[in-house]
């Protein structure tokens, strides 16, 4: 893809460039129908977290790891995704 890794761990890789890709290994299989989970960013969490709850989505859980945290969302569909503050 001719991207260089931004960041790496054991269970996860992001990859630099526009727009930035995640990929997490996960052992489990996907029990429903989301077949590709996307992990948006951007410079408010908070506030697009809120935003998209108006919208119709709802909070799953909250993460943070080393400093890195992010907010897992449903959609009206049941689709999850992943909300992230923007790194520098």
């Amino acid at each position: 893809m001719g991207a260089e890794t931004a960041h790496e761990s054991e269970d996860f890789v992001v990859l630099t460039g526009e727009p930035r890709l995640a990929f997490q290994r996960v052992e489990q299989p996907s029990a429903g129908k989301n077949r590709l989970h996307l992990d948006l960013a951007g410079t408010d969490r908070t506030t697009e977290v809120a935003r998209l709850v108006e919208l119709g989505a709802e909070v799953v859980r909250n993460h943070d790891v080393d400093g890195f945290a992010w907010t897992v969302m449903r959609d009206p569909a049941g689709n999850e995704f992943c909300v992230a503050d923007a790194e520098d």
